[in-house]
C-alpha cells in the first residue's frame, strides 16, 4: 500500500501485538509480518518511515518491559526479533513494572474488556503498599478469563516476583498462563498456589517450562494441597526451598468502579 498525499480509506488493520517482524526493504519501505497476513507499506518519505517504527517499537516497549523494544529488521540487522524477543532492550515504565498497561494491552488484543479495578488496585494500592507480591485473591471475584489475561500480564513484568493464591480454584485458562509465565519471566522469584484445584500433570507441565527459561529467577515452590503433591510422576524441578505456608490474607481494597460487562 502507497500512502498518497490525499487522505485515503483504510481497507486494512492489525494490532500492534500481531506484529511478528518488520522488515525494512528500503529507507521508505517496510513489510510488516503480522499473525494473519502480511503487509508492504511504502511511505512517502525515509522519515515518516522512520517515525511508524519508532511509534511501534515505543509501543511495544512500554506494553513488554521486559523483553520488547523492538522488532525490526533491516539488511544491516539480519537477526530475527520479534515483540516477545530476549534480544531488545528494556525502558522506562510506569508505576508497578507498566503492569496497567500490559494488561490493557492483551485486553484490547484478546477483544475482552479491561478491568478497570484490576488497574485502579494495582496502581493504587499496590503501589502505595510497595508490594511485590500478586495475589490472585484480590480478583477472586473476577471470572477465570479474567484472571487469565492477568497472569499473562505477569508474564513480562520486571515488578512483581511473586505470585500467589490460597484456596481458589484456578480454572485450566489460569493454569495455562501460570505455566506461560513461568515459561518467560525472568522475575518471578516465588510462586505459592495452594489448594488451587491444579490438575495432577500440573507438576510436569511446569517443569517443562522451567526447562525451557534457562533465565528463570523461580526459587520458592509452593503447590500445596494440590493433587500435584503425590501424583503425576517425579518431575525434576531445579532444587527450591518450599515457601512458608503462613502466606498473607488478601486486602479488602475500597470499592472503584467495577467495568465487569453482563
Amino acid at each position: 500500500m502507497h500512502i498518497d498525499q490525499v487522505p485515503a480509506k483504510v481497507e486494512s488493520s492489525f494490532n500492534v501485538l500481531e506484529i511478528r517482524t518488520m522488515n525494512k526493504l528500503t529507507p521508505s519501505q517496510i513489510l510488516f509480518d503480522t499473525e494473519k497476513s502480511t503487509y508492504n507499506l511504502t511511505f512517502p518519505s525515509l522519515d515518516s518511515a522512520d517515525h511508524v517504527t519508532r511509534h511501534v517499537n515505543s509501543a511495544l516497549a512500554k506494553i513488554f518491559p521486559s523483553s520488547a523494544s523492538g522488532c525490526l529488521r533491516t539488511p544491516d540487522t539480519p537477526r530475527d526479533t520479534s515483540p516477545n524477543s530476549e534480544s531488545s532492550t528494556s525502558t522506562s515504565h510506569s508505576v508497578c513494572g507498566g503492569f496497567s498497561e500490559t494488561y490493557a494491552a492483551l485486553c484490547d488484543y484478546n477483544g475482552l474488556c479491561c478491568r478497570e479495578e484490576v488497574q485502579w488496585d494495582v496502581d493504587t494500592i499496590y503501589h502505595a503498599e510497595d508490594t511485590r507480591e500478586f495475589n490472585l485473591l484480590d480478583f477472586s471475584h473476577l471470572e477465570n478469563r479474567d484472571l487469565a489475561l492477568i497472569v499473562a500480564a505477569l508474564a513480562y513484568n520486571q515488578w512483581f516476583t511473586r505470585l500467589s493464591c490460597r484456596d481458589l480454584r484456578l480454572g485450566s485458562e489460569v493454569a495455562e498462563q501460570v505455566l506461560h509465565t513461568v515459561s518467560k519471566s525472568q522475575h518471578l522469584e516465588e510462586l505459592a498456589l495452594d489448594n488451587a484445584g491444579l490438575k495432577t500433570d500440573f507438576a510436569l507441565k511446569l517443569a517443562a517450562a522451567l526447562g525451557d527459561n534457562p533465565g528463570s529467577a523461580l526459587r520458592g515452590l509452593d503447590l500445596s494441597r494440590n493433587p500435584v503433591d503425590d501424583k503425576g510422576g517425579s518431575p525434576a524441578f531445579p532444587e527450591m526451598p518450599k515457601i512458608p505456608e503462613n502466606l498473607p490474607s488478601p486486602y479488602t481494597p475500597p470499592n472503584p468502579q467495577s467495568t465487569l460487562s453482563t
